[in-house]
């Protein structure tokens, strides 16, 4: 049996190829699987996980299915939070162990094999790490113009939640006069260019004018204090569409992993060193200063530069599209999901 807490979350409505493949799988099995898309809402989980739901559990008549694929999560400090909260509902650590926790953090099973092990600590049962972005199915693709040789902007930097690393860099882009130069969007703090009354309905339309305006993009992605995990999200996906080299606010080893799947970076503009650096206050003061160190290149000096990576942007943006359409098709997404559900499941019954 395949069941679907919290309703009231729509989540990226891919659970519904779970689902299928989880009924298919469970055919004459004596198990229920209890499907949880989860974010930030912690303390609901006692709303949805009733007490006939613990005892199914801790008998091993049921298993958890934990999501958080839609953002990536900090790692320990969440994984603890989670485990918090179901300890409450008087559940153990040996209780969870077949459960299964996917998040969008790469972690110590799929497509990643450097040290990524901070789920597997925590976390008493599987943890998967699923590259959802990677996949494309669904994904959004706006259609960019071309490299050209000069653009009005030297930059863009796009920004939606509130977070400490996003207000260091735009803090400092904003005290050296950097903002002046460059496309700056915060909006949920309301900063906004190019977007008329306030409009963001179709952001895909906005972002166009962004890339078709600005040189290269310095990239603050959702998360950055955390160096046991990967999340590769989106939005360094929207720079490759848009064909504009980038510097990654990011956790460390981020640019390693975009190498492991066959995308080329950006070391003829930056100082790509800082992917490896662990603490957070050196990597960061290192990013600064190869943002200082471009934004007082003269005009010519970074668009010779840029121009120069014109077939590393185009390559990078031809094997995102090829492999947007390749996991578009349904036969190729489905074994992607058969994939994972085969796991859970088997972590279920060892």
């Amino acid at each position: 049996m395949f069941h679907r807490l919290y309703k009231n979350i729509r989540g990226f409505g891919w659970d519904k190829h779970l689902n299928i493949a989880i009924k298919n799988r469970l055919k004459g099995r004596r198990l229920s699987v209890y499907y949880i898309p989860i974010y930030f809402e912690f303390e609901e989980l006692k709303k949805e996980i009733t007490p006939d739901v613990v005892r199914e559990v801790k008998n091993q008549r049921a298993i958890f299915l934990f999501d958080y694929t839609g953002e990536g999560c900090d790692g320990a400090i969440w994984t603890i939070g989670l485990l918090h909260q179901l300890y409450e509902l008087g559940l153990e650590e040996k209780d969870l162990k077949k459960s299964t926790l996917l998040t969008s953090n790469m972690g110590d099973e799929i497509f990643w094999d450097l040290d990524c092990s901070v789920f597997s600590k925590f976390w008493p049962g599987r943890h998967i790490g699923i590259d959802i972005y990677m996949w494309g199915k669904g994904w959004r693709s706006g259609h960019y113009s071309a490299f050209s040789s000069h653009k009005p902007y030297k930059f863009i930097c796009l920004n939606n939640s509130d977070k400490k690393h996003k207000n260091i860099v735009i803090d400092h882009l904003d005290k050296n006069g950097y903002s002046e130069r460059g496309i700056v969007t915060y909006l949920s703090k309301g900063r906004t260019s190019f977007v008329d009354d306030g409009n963001l309905e179709d952001m895909d339309k906005f972002q166009s004018k962004f890339y078709e305006q600005a040189a290269f993009s310095i990239r603050n992605t959702a998360l950055f204090y955390e160096q046991d995990s990967i999340f590769f999200c989106e939005k360094l996906l929207q720079d490759i569409n848009g064909r504009v080299p980038f510097i990654a606010i990011s956790t460390p080893y981020t640019l390693e992993y975009l190498r492991q799947k066959g995308y080329k970076t950006f070391p003829e503009l930056f100082d790509e060193s800082y992917d490896v650096i662990l603490n957070h206050t050196d990597r960061m003061n290192f990013i600064l200063k190869e943002i200082d160190k471009v934004m007082n290149m003269s005009e010519d000096e970074l668009y010779t530069k840029i121009y120069n990576m014109r077939y590393k942007l185009e390559y990078n943006y031809e094997r995102l599209q090829s492999y947007i359409e390749y996991m578009n098709r349904d036969e190729n997404h489905n074994r992607k999901v058969q994939g994972i559900v085969d796991k859970v499941i088997q972590n279920a019954y060892t």
